[in-house]
């Protein structure tokens, strides 16, 4: 089966943001990893993900 470029990086897109949500939820089942996610996300010297592919030149 052949599937167009466009359609094949949106099926990514979507495979990767669902794993990001499994992850998450994984990590919240834990009191102190939910401590800690919810810590970092209130932190104000945190790095977005693309800061951080920026400051790594990826």
């Amino acid at each position: 089966m052949i599937v167009p470029l466009d359609i094949w990086e949106r099926l990514l897109k979507i495979a990767e943001e669902a794993e990001g949500w499994r992850e998450t939820t994984y990590l919240l089942q834990s009191e102190a990893m939910r401590k800690r996610l919810l810590e970092a996300r209130h932190d104000d010297s945190s790095l977005t993900l693309v800061e951080v592919r920026e400051k790594l030149g990826i």
